[in-house]
């Protein structure tokens, strides 16, 4: 596929058509600087999508568009063409030429084609993917591209590697992808949301929808049966309360005549009760006295009686104590007796227990002397013991010691070389990271500043907020009363004018005429519409009137006539009516002395307002009434005129002409007169708090837009503080991370400089050691047998001295039992003879008391004999006085039955009497409980209605069924319907459009609800087949993206922490893992024991076969990392990865690469070691700036018997210093191998047995001189260990110069013996050469001789 040509229009430059023809090969496209080369790339850049103007090089896209010149008019659009050659098909499209067009006009109209068919941008674009042809491909590179790809971010980097894998195109499909993921998840979720609200309110809505449904038939159905029910009843209480008025006057009027009859009777029955009780009462005073007295005899009897007891009680004692104190006296002497006998016995034993105790002490201090004796020689044995355990451990020590040492420096030093370099990149990134924390701090502060004055500004507007909604919460309440008084205030308004409307307390004949009165004019009113009075006169006034109130006014004479007849044919009860023409006014109380009487107001006809046409009536009906202010002031008035005047006070009471007064309390506080005047104030007032709710409402309007507005002010104010928030929390994050880097990498630093001092001391320390451990074995052994003779006679003393011990213990045992028979006897005596003594002190205390008690018992004795007698002449006296008590009763109840027998009539007839009123009482309480239950039951049921149905009786009859009128019928049939109502519960009627809504809206998102789940797994399924097909594409172009990828690490440290997440690992299986992937699968198995994850790697694996199938056998993985920049790789991953080393598979045996547990000691003897390496050593080809050392491991007897490993510290330097400048020094070194020799397999022990067989004759007597050459050098060196360099004589140095010598060519002797058998031995040349084969190391002449070799040992 190539260009064949560019057609330009109308784009830049270019105003004329011009078409650029292209070949298959290298076209150049030359002229002068403006002349539009650049333009061309533009062109290209353009018609394949670009969107961005300034990669264009202008700043909006009618830029592209020819803008004119002085001779030359703009154009109107700008128009590219390219065409391309597809007869490889590179393109996925069927033609073999592809023609893409792009057309765009100044309106900002564009158009894109394909062969001349209309296309999307989106389908150009994709045409393009993974050819390295598009608008952000690098086939087109415009001026400054170069500078952008080398210097690119690691964002655009990565986007070159994705078009060069040929992945962009399932990427830019799977962010589509899982942007519609995201979009489609996002609405799952908020249909979810909605869909489990709706779900909580359909089923609940729809039982509550067909249960409110229910509930409004069943609700109609009661309202017609309660109606009925209640005129039914109204009916019934009317006509029982009729009739319980007549039977309350008659039971009243039996209950007074009863009530005097009662008094009467009561005042004689009360002068009889008085006789009686008198007598009653001396009665019970002789009969307590005569209790008493009796008591009080029976008192004195009894306690002669118990004196008496006491008495000889007391005889008893004395003779008891008698007979205590002898026998007491006959048991203390015999006490005393053995207690004589119990001392002679205990001085007898005391002189026995002195010997016993002086011959026990005797032979304890023997015994001790022998246990002395025996612990110092047992101390003496094991001190020897220990010194051979010593020595022999020493001995052991000696021949790993130096194995040991020679491993451990060479460890050393390429440690220390590591934290070298690793101690240069510390202090670098310590002074950037400075630098860094230095900037970050500088925003931090800048950032801080600014969210504490956004966050001052969000305190401010949240206080005015607050301070708001304050006011609009008492203004709130404020309204919510306005609103409440309102509406009381209208109800009352509309209730007084419905009840002025209808005439409500005026009569039934008054009412049916004031009917008429629209059809009647002359029908004027009634006195209560005509008569206007003050709030305060409206009780006097009201009373003044009396009945007259509902008089009717009437035109004239024949109007009354004619309304009279209408009630008598009608049969509405009768009215009194007032024609204007025939009411004259009469002569009023004005010009009376009465008027200037105190407390006098007024007369009652001037207190009233009428119009000019009623104020003869007013005089008429009031003008001889006069209103005074209270009570006493209107009966001083009327006695003084003689009761001749009609006085009203301002409370209601009434003084009539001839002396009767009205008073008393309303029933009700509502008047007729004051109904007017009430309407015209609650009219004003419902207008006033109608105001005043309308300005509440405007000011609470005001308020919530001001805290709309404010609340804007915050919304922003938040915005701005999250976003400041963000800021300050980033850079806060940033500062603590770059702090914490800085810390890390001062610990890092600290850490590497300390661990490299320890090295170096390690390495001091070890060299030292290994001058030392050189120690002579003869030495030892002689030691070890010294001590060995001298562990034998001290067990010989050992033994004598434990013969002498345990004759000495069994002298103190024999006597340690004769001395404790003496003892237990002693103090069984010792305890009897203060057992004895206790108690005589007993008896003697005892016998004290018993006198005591014997002395006092006598002088008691003639106390309770006088007592006695004493007692015996009170109760003479109390029965004296008990037969005066009972002369005196036998009279006193003679008195009280005759005033019994006078008293008797007056008590029945007042019981008869009380019996009477006690029924009469019940019956009046019954009937009045009965007047007042059915008023209650009236006033139930009117509230009943009004509270259920706001129906009065007048509107209710209206709604009467004549079917029903079975009262009993009705009420079950309420009940039904109620039980049913209540059956229902709570009902919501509102929820019948409510289920009709939200079941509508229910399945509308039921359906979307399951679209949206089924587009979720189909994008799910798309987007893991677009990874799996992605990462197919890119494993395929790895090994092509490899080097620039990793060059692209290893020099930018962004684009390393975003290439970790995409790049890839090899192992030698072909198999590719990302980082992370590949650490999981090895992590379990190539752990090492200090926790470190050990990455195994070759870089050939065909040359390093052998050590691969051994690390694959092990169960470990390897990497294969041939590239030309892994080994750079190699040392920034072990930096990078936490915890993690690399190890090429060769650099050591296998059991040695991952150390999961501390390695055994050597098992081979240490002058075995020497002669088989000095063997093996001897016969290795000489290889130009190769060196190998020889050593001995046990690797198990399937192991190789000998095998070439590289230490991986060198070899990595030497491979830095082909790609690394200033580490040069290290290519000059010489390779260092490292030959090990299986001492577990057979041919190693075969060559080594062979070995000792032929040289040990020659060998034995070289080792025990170099023994004894040791033992003086030894010697020499302890003997100077002390001395300074030049306090040592020049003797000696020279001396021990001599033996360094002597032991040297010692040395060389035995060598020589293992160098000869060595040259002679065709296994130990084919071993070596196997091994060397093994590593691509063996050629030329050596490969030849090894070729022959063979042949011959087959």
């Amino acid at each position: 596929m190539y260009l064949k040509s560019i057609e330009v229009q109308g784009f830049k430059s270019f105003a004329n058509k011009i078409v650029f023809d292209f070949h298959n090969g290298i076209t150049g496209i030359v002229g002068p600087n403006g002349s539009g080369k650049s333009n061309v790339a533009d062109a290209v850049r353009w018609v394949l999508g670009e969107q961005r103007a300034k990669q264009l090089r202008g700043s909006k896209m009618e830029d592209v568009i020819f803008a004119g010149t002085e001779n030359r008019k703009p154009v109107g659009f700008a128009f590219v063409s390219i065409t391309l050659d597809n007869s490889d098909h590179a393109l996925p499209v069927d033609y073999d030429e592809v023609t893409v067009s792009r057309r765009v006009y100044r309106s900002g109209e564009s158009q894109y084609l394909i062969n001349g068919n209309s296309c999307r941008l989106k389908d150009v674009t994709e045409m393009f993917y993974d050819t390295g042809i598009g608008k952000e491909g690098y086939s087109i590179i415009g001026q400054g591209q170069i500078d952008k790809i080398l210097s690119g971010k690691p964002d655009e980097r990565r986007e070159l590697f994705d078009e060069a894998a040929g992945i962009v195109k399932f990427k830019r499909r799977k962010a589509t992808a899982i942007k519609k993921l995201e979009n489609e998840r996002a609405n799952l979720v908020r249909v979810n949301d909605i869909l489990s609200e709706l779900e909580k309110q359909v089923g609940p809505l729809q039982v509550q929808s067909e249960k409110a449904k229910e509930y409004l038939d069943y609700k109609a159905d009661l309202k017609k049966y309660d109606v009925n029910a209640f005129l039914l009843e109204s009916d019934r209480i009317s006509k029982d309360l009729e009739e319980l008025t007549g039977k309350i006057g008659i039971a009243d009027n039996d209950l007074a005549n009863s009530r005097a009859e009662y008094e009467s009777t009561k005042a004689e029955y009360e002068e009889a009760e008085e006789q009686l009780f008198k007598v009653n009462s001396d009665i019970e005073n002789v009969n307590s006295l005569l209790s008493n007295t009796e008591l009080e005899s029976q008192r004195l009897n009894g306690e002669i009686n118990v004196i008496t007891e006491q008495i000889n009680r007391f005889t008893d004692n004395e003779k008891h104590y008698s007979d205590r104190i002898a026998a007491n006296d006959k048991d203390k002497a015999a006490k005393q007796t053995n207690v004589a006998d119990f001392k002679k016995q205990l001085n007898e034993l005391s002189t026995s227990v002195e010997e016993f105790e002086n011959n026990l002490k005797v032979k304890q201090d023997t015994a001790d002397v022998i246990k002395q004796d025996i612990d110092g020689v047992s101390d003496q044995i094991e001190s020897r013991q220990n010194d051979i355990y010593d020595r022999l451990n020493a001995k052991s020590s000696i021949n790993a010691e130096n194995q040991k040492f020679t491993t451990m420096l060479e460890q050393l030093n390429i440690r220390k070389a590591e934290l070298n370099s690793r101690l240069i990149k510390d202090k670098s990134d310590e002074a950037e990271q400075n630098v860094k924390i230095n900037d970050i701090s500088v925003r931090l502060e800048a950032a801080q500043k600014n969210a504490l004055e956004i966050a001052e500004r969000i305190a401010a507007n949240n206080d005015e907020v607050t301070a708001i909604k304050n006011e609009n919460a008492d203004l709130n309440a404020q309204h919510d009363k306005i609103v409440q008084n309102y509406h009381r205030e209208k109800s009352r308004l509309e209730s007084l004018v419905n009840i002025t409307e209808r005439y409500d307390g005026y009569g039934n004949s008054i009412r049916k005429i004031m009917e008429l009165k629209d059809s009647n004019p002359g029908i004027l009113g009634v006195i209560a519409d005509i008569v206007k009075v003050e709030r305060k006169y409206e009780t006097a006034i009201e009373t003044a009137l009396g009945g007259t109130i509902q008089n009717i006014v009437t035109d004239k004479e024949s109007t009354a006539k004619e309304l009279i007849t209408y009630l008598k044919q009608n049969k509405l009860g009768r009215a009194t009516f007032l024609p204007l023409n025939a009411i004259s006014g009469r002569n009023t109380l004005e010009k009376e002395p009465c008027i200037k009487e105190n407390g006098v107001i007024g007369i009652a006809s001037n207190l009233v307002r009428v119009s000019f046409e009623y104020e003869n009536l007013a005089r008429y009906l009031l003008g001889r009434i006069l209103v005074v202010d209270n009570i006493d002031n209107a009966l001083l008035i009327a006695k003084k005129y003689k009761y001749s005047l009609r006085i009203v006070t301002l409370e209601g009471e009434q003084l009539n002409p001839g002396g009767s007064m009205t008073g008393g309390a309303f029933k009700n506080s509502s008047n007729l007169l004051g109904r007017r005047r009430e309407i015209e104030e609650l009219k004003k007032s419902v207008s006033e708090l109608s105001k005043s709710s309308t300005e509440l409402k405007a000011k609470i309007a005001d308020n919530r837009a001001k805290i709309a507005s404010v609340r804007e002010l915050i919304d922003a104010d938040n915005k701005a503080n999250r976003e400041a928030s963000l800021a300050v929390n980033t850079e806060q994050m940033n500062l603590n991370q770059a702090k914490q880097k800085l810390s890390e990498i001062k610990i890092v630093y600290d850490k590497d400089k300390a661990e490299t001092t320890e090295i170096d001391r390690q390495i001091k320390e070890i060299d030292a050691n290994k001058n030392q451990v050189s120690g002579s074995l003869s030495a030892l052994e002689i030691q070890n047998e010294s001590s060995r003779k001298e562990i034998e006679n001290l067990n010989k003393q050992l033994e004598v001295k434990k013969a002498e011990l345990d004759k000495a213990n069994d002298d103190i045992e024999n006597l340690k039992i004769r001395f404790s028979s003496v003892e237990q006897k002693t103090a069984f005596i010792q305890e009897n003879i203060t057992r004895i003594n206790t108690e005589i002190e007993a008896l003697v205390l005892e016998e004290a008391d018993i006198r005591q008690r014997k002395e006092s018992i006598s002088s008691e004795v003639v106390d309770k004999n006088a007592q006695i007698e004493k007692l015996r002449s009170d109760i003479h006296k109390a029965k004296n006085q008990i037969e005066d008590c009972n002369t005196k009763i036998t009279a006193l109840r003679k008195d009280r039955d005759i005033i019994n027998a006078s008293h008797k009539t007056f008590f029945d007839k007042r019981e008869k009497i009380n019996e009477q009123i006690v029924l009469l009482e019940k019956e009046s309480m019954r009937l009045h409980n009965q007047q007042e239950k059915l008023e209650e039951e009236n006033d139930s049921i009117v509230d009943y209605m009004w509270n259920e149905y706001e129906l009065t009786y007048s509107y209710a009859a209206e709604l009467r069924s004549e079917e029903l009128t079975d009262i009993s019928d009705i009420k079950k049939q309420i009940n039904i319907l109620k039980a049913n109502i209540k059956k229902l519960g709570v009902v919501n009627v509102n929820a019948i459009e409510e289920y009709k809504e939200v079941s509508e809206r229910y399945n509308f998102l039921k359906t979307q609800h399951d679209d949206l789940v089924e587009a979720e797994k189909t994008l799910e399924g798309i987007i893991v087949e677009l990874d799996t097909a992605m990462r197919k594409q890119f494993e395929e172009k790895w090994n092509d993206l490899k080097i620039f990828i990793n060059y692209g690490m290893l020099t930018q440290e962004d684009f390393y922490d975003k290439a970790q997440k995409f790049a890839l690992f090899t192992d030698t299986n072909d198999k590719h893992y990302t980082f992370e992937e590949y650490q999981t699968l090895i992590k379990d198995n190539q752990t090492d024991k200090d926790g470190n994850l050990i990455y195994l790697y070759a870089n050939n694996k065909d040359e390093q076969y052998s050590y691969i199938e051994a690390a694959t056998n092990k169960g470990y993985n390897v990497l294969l990392m041939d590239g030309q920049l892994d080994v750079a790789m190699v040392s920034m991953l072990e930096q990078k990865l936490e915890k993690s080393r690399f190890t090429r598979v060769d650099s050591d045996v296998v059991d040695n690469l991952i150390v999961k547990e501390d390695k055994k000691g050597e098992t081979l003897e240490a002058n075995k070691q020497d002669a088989i390496t000095t063997a093996f050593k001897s016969q290795l080809p000489k290889m130009d700036k190769v060196e190998f050392n020889v050593m001995t491991q046990a690797l198990g007897e399937n192991s190789a018997p000998v095998m070439i490993t590289q230490s991986e510290y060198m070899r990595r330097m030497k491979e830095m210093a082909n790609i690394q400048a200033g580490m040069s020094f290290y290519g000059e070194m010489p390779d260092m191998f490292n030959l090990i020799l299986n001492s577990d397999h057979k041919l190693i022990k075969q060559v080594l047995n062979e070995e000792e067989n032929a040289c040990q004759a020659e060998v034995a007597p070289i080792l025990s001189e170099m023994d004894n050459v040791n033992k003086q050098r030894n010697e020499l060196k302890d003997k100077q260990k002390d001395k300074k360099e030049e306090d040592i004589p020049t003797a000696e140095k020279d001396e021990l110069n001599d033996l360094d010598k002597k032991w040297d060519d010692l040395k060389s002797k035995k060598e020589a013996i293992f160098i000869g058998y060595a040259s002679n031995n065709k296994v130990i040349r084919q071993l070596i050469d196997l091994a060397l084969l093994q590593n691509n190391m063996l050629r030329g002449e050596a490969l030849n001789n090894f070729v022959k070799r063979s042949i011959e040992l087959i």
